[in-house]
């Protein structure tokens, strides 16, 4: 079987949003079936939709269930494995989850480490765009409709500050190199109320987004060929001892 995975940059004015949209395709036999694919925590939002027929399976609780042609992804701390059967495409919107209760005015915190159908989740609110890019083959036209959708979406959005999407920015550009204290001074904002309201928008804490975060740049780093020693140091873990703990954590790896 082969199988494609490719990302795009979102435009300028949905970039404080969309962290980038990807293609996912695999071209196999009627009776084939993908490798496991595994999916690894980096704390983002994601709403996906099977462009073709075919659609995958996801493993949950030691039983592969099948997924639905369209579902939103919470923010999970643990790793994913799914399937897929035949030919098929997967198409994903990659959202900062600061951001997505600002577009769509859904709370997300009960689907945190969770999938649900994009319909019942969210409403028909994006069914004629959902119509919309199943009739498309090409990626281009296809992220053209996204960007046309969204950018609709942000014409009714309340521009007002707003410290959890200056609080999950922070941590991102720490990398995850920072503590809940820093992000609460910086963002002038209690601890117990940054706390709750992380929790209530983002369906996770400030601590533990904090740590998938960091999860992430450390594997990204590791990709790179970096030592473990200098990842240890610049992401700020206690010690060697403490990296491998979170890895093994995070990675799902005994």
């Amino acid at each position: 079987m082969k199988i494609c995975y490719n990302e795009f940059e979102p435009s300028p004015g949905l970039s404080p949003f969309v962290e980038c949209y990807w293609l996912h395709s695999f071209e196999g036999g009627t009776k084939e079936e993908s490798p496991v694919q595994k999916c690894l925590p980096i704390g983002m939002y994601e709403i996906l939709f099977y462009l073709d027929e075919n659609v995958g399976s996801i493993l949950v609780n030691g039983q592969w269930e099948l997924l639905p042609r369209s579902f939103f992804v919470g923010i999970y701390d643990n790793p994913v494995e799914w399937k897929m059967p035949g030919n098929g495409r997967l198409f994903g919107i990659r959202l900062k989850p600061e951001t997505f209760y600002r577009l769509f005015d859904v709370p997300a915190a009960s689907l945190y480490c969770a999938y649900s159908e994009l319909n019942s989740f969210i409403g028909t609110a994006m069914e004629s765009f959902q119509q919309g890019i199943y009739a498309k083959e090409s990626i281009e036209e296809i992220i053209a409709q996204t960007e046309k959708y969204l950018a609709n979406r942000l014409t009714i959005m309340e521009r007002s500050r707003n410290y959890i999407v200056e609080a999950a920015n922070l941590i991102r550009q720490a990398k995850g190199n920072i503590t809940v204290e820093e992000v609460s001074n910086t963002v002038s904002v209690g601890m117990r109320q940054l706390q709750r309201s992380f929790k209530e928008s983002m369906g996770t804490s400030p601590k533990s987004y904090v740590r998938i975060i960091r999860f992430r740049n450390a594997l990204t780093w590791l990709n790179s060929k970096s030592e473990w020693s200098d990842i240890t140091y610049d992401l700020g873990y206690a010690d060697q001892a403490h990296f491998i703990r979170e890895f093994r954590q995070f990675a799902g790896e005994a």
